[in-house]
């Protein structure tokens, strides 16, 4: 059967959407974890993670029958402070 994966984006709240999906619909996160900005080593080169964005949702994933529920920052749009460059 054909699987789904969609992205969903949340400013800044990502979390209690999730929780609150999860506890709505039942199942476990993927890897049973949320994982967050503060997770991401420092790298050469690259600007620190803001304070104030290291304990936002980096990733989650929720399966929900056969579609699968996940995050993942969108600077600008979602309320990530953070910088990517090229």
């Amino acid at each position: 059967m054909a699987k789904t994966s969609t992205y969903l984006n949340f400013p800044r709240n990502t979390e209690a959407v999730f929780n609150f999906y999860k506890s709505v619909f039942g199942g476990e996160f993927v890897d049973g974890k949320i994982n967050r900005f503060s997770e991401i080593p420092p790298m050469d080169g690259a600007p620190p993670i803001a304070e104030a964005d290291k304990n936002l949702v980096m990733h989650v994933a929720l399966p929900i029958l056969e579609v699968t529920f996940s995050w993942g920052p969108m600077p600008g749009i979602d309320g990530f402070q953070g910088e990517f460059r090229e």
